[in-house]
């Protein structure tokens, strides 16, 4: 393909991609008799939409973001029959009048995707009949950060029958009224200075899935709404970062994911989700939650990943997730939990403990959590690993960062799946025997840098366990960060410089045969 100046172009499969991006073009590439599909010329000094490419049959995609174009014709896209996205984000387009909105987009028949985000438009869906955007086919539309005060209105029902995914976040909502929808899906109303959300407004979107409240945060969502919330499509929620102290979601009965990290809430307990027995996904990290209750999450059959990092929490229920069966993934990392207790679970793979000022660990702390794969306990004030602790199916143990001084023969003894094991970043400064790992017959991955190891080059332990690290396939991972802390001569040298000469030494004689 000849590619016209200072384009790159590229075939991806059996597409043609442009890329004219951030050129400081003035004038349009010429594209003649050039089948491209996708077509990006963001980031330039463009001032009008460019006609010429109507003819191309083969575009769908077009992305005039950041450019200055200031309007759009009534006929400007006549031509344009296959575009599918159309991407005019920070642009100069400062009102709707300024798109010719009721005519212009009926000549893309086959426009799915519109991105006006970054433009002054002022309002949605209650202009006159000639500020209101008309299009049957558009079922993504971006309106982010366009200066608008007011919604509402029945635009969505008449002009855009076929919209499923809104995005009005980052604009300052002063009145919000209904916008009724049979087929809007997605709406994110994220940072748009929202206190409170009708049920009105949300029984008007029909078959609503997903919603997106995060950054308001005055938000009221909690029981005292004279207008209570109630619908069965919602399936997720977003209120991050709301400010909320309390939260009401007994309306919301089909919730299969809801995110409420960044808030104030102290408390969860058998209520908080009492009727979202649908929960796959629950995000409480980033509140100031001190007490979990033993029953809070008992009801969540299809709970599947539970975040509860960055809180408060101080010792935790052993059965609090005991009821989850199908619980694979807990954060608890950046809690004060100060010691690893037993937990009860038969289905969580992945525990992440780190940053939680763990500083003992209870020996039957693992026994009880029947699948574990993965444990994070990095960065804690761990000096010591429990004699006789074991787990069947731990296959990665992150320890890096704690205090640990030494490994005993029987520390991973009991771990017979272990793959994986970070070690960096302790007080160790002994050689480990390798046989210390004789019960870790897949062990693969060992992190040991950053230890103040003491190189003593003449010891035979050192020798065997340099060898046992870095015979092929290395089983050490961060070779580069194994230095000596001492003898002083070599301190901050990594091990095989500072031994060289007496283990090239060694070898030679040894291959002399002289003792």
């Amino acid at each position: 393909v000849n590619c016209p100046w200072p384009c790159r172009c590229t075939w991806v499969v059996d597409s043609l991609y442009a890329d004219c991006s951030r050129r400081s073009l003035q004038t349009y590439p010429n594209f003649d008799g050039i089948p491209v599909e996708h077509l990006d010329l963001s980031g330039n000094k463009f001032l009008e939409f460019p006609t010429l490419y109507a003819d191309i049959d083969s575009l769908i995609y077009l992305d005039l973001s950041s450019n200055y174009i200031s309007s759009i014709g009534a006929k400007t896209l006549i031509g344009f029959t296959s575009l599918r996205t159309l991407l005019l984000a920070n642009n100069s387009i400062d009102s709707w009048e300024s798109l010719s909105p009721n005519e212009a987009f009926k000549y893309a028949p086959s426009l799915k995707r519109l991105g006006l985000d970054g433009n002054r438009l002022g309002s949605f869906g209650n202009g006159e009949s000639f500020e209101l955007l008309t299009s049957s086919s558009l079922t993504d539309l971006g309106l982010s950060s366009c200066g608008i005060s007011s919604i509402g209105g029945d635009q969505m029902v008449n002009q855009l029958p076929n919209l499923e995914r809104l995005n009005l976040a980052n604009n300052q909502l002063a009145q919000i009224a209904a916008l009724p929808s049979r087929t809007l899906r997605v709406l994110d109303l994220s940072n748009c200075s929202i206190k409170n959300l009708s049920g009105f407004f949300l029984d008007a979107m029909q078959n609503l899935e997903a919603l997106n409240l995060s950054r308001n945060t005055e938000l009221q969502f909690d029981s005292l709404s004279e207008d209570p919330i109630l619908t069965y499509m919602l399936r997720k929620l977003d209120v991050s970062y709301c400010n909320l102290d309390s939260i009401e979601l007994s309306g919301l009965p089909q919730l299969t994911e809801v995110r409420l990290q960044g808030n104030l809430l102290r408390v969860v307990d058998v209520n908080t989700f009492a009727n979202n027995s649908m929960l796959e996904v629950v995000d409480l990290s980033q509140n100031v939650l001190r007490h979990i209750g033993q029953d809070a999450f008992a009801k969540l059959k299809r709970l599947k990943e539970l975040n509860l990092a960055f809180n408060e929490i101080a010792r935790l229920d052993r059965n609090f997730i005991r009821n989850n069966d199908v619980l694979v993934e807990l954060n608890l990392s950046r809690n004060v939990l100060q010691k690893l207790t037993k937990i009860v679970s038969n289905s969580v793979r992945t525990i992440n403990m780190s940053w939680c000022e763990i500083t003992s660990i209870e020996s039957t702390a693992l026994s009880s959590l029947s699948v574990i794969q993965k444990l994070d306990l990095s960065n804690n004030l761990i000096t010591d690993m429990p004699t006789f602790m074991r787990s069947e199916t731990l296959q990665q143990l992150n320890l890096a960062n704690c205090r640990l001084t030494t490994v005993r023969n029987n520390t991973f003894r009991e771990f017979p799946e272990l793959a994986d094991l970070h070690l960096n970043g302790n007080r160790l400064t002994s050689p480990i025997p390798p046989n210390y790992f004789d019960g870790n017959k897949f062990l693969d991955q060992l992190w040991l840098g950053d230890n103040p190891w003491i190189c003593d080059c003449h010891s035979p332990l050192f020798v065997d366990f340099y060898d046992y690290l870095t015979a092929k396939p290395a089983k050490i991972k961060d070779r580069n960060h194994l230095r000596c802390a001492a003898p002083a001569v070599f301190y901050g040298k990594l091990w095989e410089f500072a031994c060289a000469d007496v283990w090239i030494l060694n070898a030679r004689t040894s291959s002399t045969g002289e003792k």
